[in-house]
């Protein structure tokens, strides 16, 4: 945290062992900056020299590593080791022709209109006939938010236009419809091939776990090379042979993940396999997007960053030439990230953007840096030198943590919005879930701030370790958030819930989704998503807390498998239950029944 560490944190025996080892790690004061002895055990000096063993330098911090991986493993296996929807980022808001049409003369092109900026995937526009052949031959055309693909002359017959775009922020969204030329008729047969094309077209599990543990990994590097910036041009001059370690391993760590992040990009929005790292076509597409390119940039930047800090040999002030330069590097590689997340798309790009950037800035200084206050609480021999340390750092960290608070404050306005938006959406509870790490860290640096009062950096080091695995545990929750929907986002689309029967599946699609008046759709399918005709479905909505036993919900048919009501009138938000019973034939009922929360 941004607080404090000091006291003793080796016994005599063992410190007076270190001290007889070489110095391989000395630290320089800057001129003109003594240290003075806080207890009056000895002078001021002007160069501290701070020896450095081999044996167990980083045995602490590998410590809170691992129960960080630990911690990671349990969430993302609960996250992303079992099939889920793929979270949309961008929402398809109409098409031409619209869903389910039925018309008289054959369109000239189809065209689908999104609420943000997209682009298409290779072969991710498709528009298919009913024995499954693809009947377009023009490539899509992009213009922000619309997406236009020429058709040729379309005999008489029922068609389906399977999509898959990315969306500004650089995630896939995909979907599927139908329309019908030649007037009325069965449009069963292509419903169920746009739902096996959905099925199939889904993001792999496999791969969107590797992209979210490479997107972890690539935080942490971000954090640690950061805070290693913040940590030379503010605390200490020079980094000792321990830091050096940390540095050269968090950029052995950034080249890595941000390699696999672009070999995994591709197959993320596409929806192949982990095979499609290996084409070659895949990888120039990704390098020719711009979230590719952020993530490629990134890399770069995070290795170059590392090799500075590495050849960082004596005291450089910031006003010095390799200062400056750290300095540059750094704010690059935070708007690099910006550019790889939500920090670019979205509403208030112009103040978004630039916030974004102090954020990971922030977060750098705040949590990297508190990587080299435990490496040197952890080794340095004189207890002057870790108070004086951790001093430094703590009165530094602490605007850091202010802006840290600052923008993302702002971020989580942007985002979510409201307190219904965060109870009710994914992102929004693992933001809450975030925010409560956030807020435990920063009790512990209170406590931290006391012992450092008291001189006390044993007990400084150890609450230090504590907020290590915390830090990490905000990193990795912060990678399964940028892969999901912004709160906000989520809750301005209508709610959709699935109920098992018997035999099959029933779609229900709240639209709004808010108290007052409803479009309520009903579609019953197959268990494998196929369309299912009926003979009729009654639904009945229930409000136990509200006291609301049967609210009274007539349904009229719409199509083979599809039923509707357009002024559905739900009097109050909350959770509610909804009971549907279909009827197969006259002998043959089915039921199921779930519940939503009405925002």
């Amino acid at each position: 945290m941004h607080a404090s560490k000091s006291a003793d944190l080796c016994p005599p025996g063992r410190q007076n062992r270190r001290l007889g080892r070489a110095n391989s790690g000395n630290w320089t004061r800057p001129a003109g900056r003594a240290i003075a002895d806080k207890q009056g055990t000895g002078p001021s000096v002007g160069v501290v020299r701070l020896p450095v063993t081999r044996s167990g330098i980083l045995r602490g911090v590998l410590r809170g590593v691992f129960r960080g991986v630990v911690m990671a493993l349990v969430v993302t296996a609960a996250v992303v080791g079992r099939p889920v929807p793929a979270q949309a980022h961008a929402q398809l808001e109409r098409t031409i022709p619209a869903a389910g049409a039925e018309l008289s003369v054959a369109p000239p092109s189809v065209q689908l209109f999104f609420a943000e900026g997209v682009r298409p995937v290779p072969g991710g526009l498709r528009v298919l006939s009913e024995d499954g052949s693809r009947v377009d031959t023009a490539r899509p055309t992009a213009s922000g938010g619309t997406l236009t693909l020429a058709l040729p002359s379309l005999p008489r017959g029922a068609y389906v236009v399977a999509w898959r775009v990315v969306s500004a922020d650089g995630h896939p969204v995909r979907g599927a419809f139908t329309f019908r030329v030649g007037g009325r008729g069965d449009q069963s047969v292509v419903g169920t091939l746009a739902a096996k094309l959905l099925v199939n077209g889904a993001t792999r599990s496999d791969v969107s776990g590797a992209a979210a543990l490479f997107r972890a990994l690539s935080l942490a590097a971000v954090a640690v090379l950061l805070g290693g910036a913040f940590h030379l041009l503010f605390v200490r001059g020079d980094p000792m042979a321990n830091g050096r370690t940390a540095i050269g391993a968090a950029t052995g760590v950034a080249g890595v993940s941000g390699i696999g992040s672009v070999l995994m990009y591709g197959p993320l929005v596409t929806g192949q396999s982990l095979g499609g790292t290996v084409h070659l076509s895949l990888l120039k597409d990704t390098l020719a997007d711009r979230v590719g390119q952020a993530l490629m940039l990134r890399t770069l930047l995070l290795v170059v960053l590392g090799i500075v800090l590495l050849q960082w040999r004596r005291d450089r002030s910031w006003l010095s030439v390799r200062g400056a330069v750290v300095g540059v590097l750094g704010v690059a590689v935070g708007f690099a990230q910006a550019f790889t997340g939500h920090g670019g798309t979205g509403r208030a790009v112009a103040v978004a953007l630039p916030s974004t950037v102090v954020h990971v800035l922030a977060m750098g200084a705040w949590a990297g840096g508190l990587v080299f206050v435990f490496l040197t609480l952890r080794t340095a021999p004189a207890s002057s030198t870790k108070l004086t340390v951790t001093r430094r750092f703590s009165r530094n960290a602490s605007v850091a943590v202010g802006a840290l608070m600052a923008s993302g404050s702002f971020a989580i306005w942007r985002q979510v919005g409201s307190l219904d938006a965060a109870r009710t959406t994914p992102s929004g509870r693992l933001l809450l879930v975030k925010l409560a790490v956030v807020a435990g860290l920063l009790l512990l640096g209170a406590r931290n701030r006391r012992s450092l009062a008291a001189g006390n950096t044993t007990a400084i080091r150890r609450t230090i370790g504590v907020e290590i695995v915390g830090v990490a545990a905000v990193l990795i929750l912060t990678a399964l958030v940028v892969n999901l929907a912004p709160a906000r986002d989520v809750v301005s689309r209508p709610l959709s819930v699935s109920v098992t029967t018997q035999t099959g599946l029933v779609d229900i699609t709240v639209d709004p989704a808010k108290r007052a008046r409803n479009e309520l759709h009903i579609y019953a399918l197959t268990r494998d998503g196929a369309v299912r005709p009926i003979e009729s479905i009654s639904a009945k909505l229930s409000n136990r807390a509200a006291g609301i036993d049967s609210l009274d919900t007539p349904v009229v048919r719409a199509g083979p498998n599809h039923f509707q009501a357009l002024a559905l009138d739900i009097p109050l938000g909350g959770t509610w239950r909804i009971d549907v019973a279909i009827k197969l034939d006259a002998f043959t009922e089915e039921t199921g029944s779930a519940t939503f929360t009405l925002r």
